[in-house]
């Protein structure tokens, strides 16, 4: 299971990489004297209401909150017998310190 999740992650590499060399312009480039408006920024993760994280801590935050949980599921594919007393997100909360993925951390 693991080597087939392996060998698609690296095809998916070797496609991405290709696919990054072309470029295809979007927009028209300006005119002279024209002015251009730039656009509001797009946040890939919004921030909670009263969050001193910058951006990249807590994307950084969401990463480790995804590999958590992935690992936790992990756990129950080795042994599907094995008894879990909690569940991967429960198991995460513990761990981590966030009540979910987008939370603030208590450490911070």
């Amino acid at each position: 299971m693991r080597l087939v999740i392996a060998a698609l992650l690296l095809s998916a590499a070797a496609i991405s990489a290709a696919y990054a060399q072309e470029r295809i312009p979007t927009k028209p480039a300006p005119q002279p004297g024209e002015v251009v408006v730039r656009g509001r920024v797009q946040r890939p993760v919004p921030p909670p209401p009263g969050d001193p994280r910058t951006d990249a801590q807590r994307m950084r935050d969401v990463r480790a909150w995804d590999r958590c949980v992935t690992r936790a599921q992990s756990f129950g594919e080795d042994d599907p017998m094995r008894y879990e007393a909690q569940s991967p997100e429960e198991h995460c909360r513990q761990q981590l310190g966030m009540a979910d993925r987008l939370a603030v951390p208590i450490s911070r």
